[in-house]
């Protein structure tokens, strides 16, 4: 599995198996997880799999609403909604080159604290 993803969910709110489910639907299944895994959510009934992608779409439409909110009460700053853009395309990219860094993951971390007031 891609490492940065991996970090990610960790992160977040979305399990693995609902980012699967959500990945299968863009067909970027195979870019970010292993044949294993592939394998496992392919073989779930169609109805289970449906399930798993409302909770997905559920818990991400939830956590833009929260995000939302965030600014609207001015608990967020908006100044560095650029540079959060900014270091999730570079992430995408040292993920596409295969190579890792902990640096990036800590530069998202700091970016997301320096959002928070």
């Amino acid at each position: 599995m891609d490492p940065y993803l991996d970090e990610i969910i960790k992160r977040s709110n979305l399990t693995k198996l609902q980012v699967e489910a959500l990945c299968s639907i863009t067909s970027t299944i195979d870019q970010f997880f292993d044949s294993n895994d592939v394998k496992k959510i392919k073989a779930k009934p169609s109805g289970e799999v449906s399930t798993i992608r409302k909770q997905a779409r559920s818990n991400m439409k939830e956590s833009l609403y929260a995000f939302v909110l965030g600014f609207y009460i001015g608990f967020l700053k908006k100044e560095y909604i650029l540079n959060l853009l900014e270091i999730a395309s570079s992430i995408k990219k040292l993920s596409e080159q295969g190579i890792y860094s902990d640096q990036a993951m800590d530069n998202l971390d700091k970016i997301i604290k320096a959002m928070l007031i």
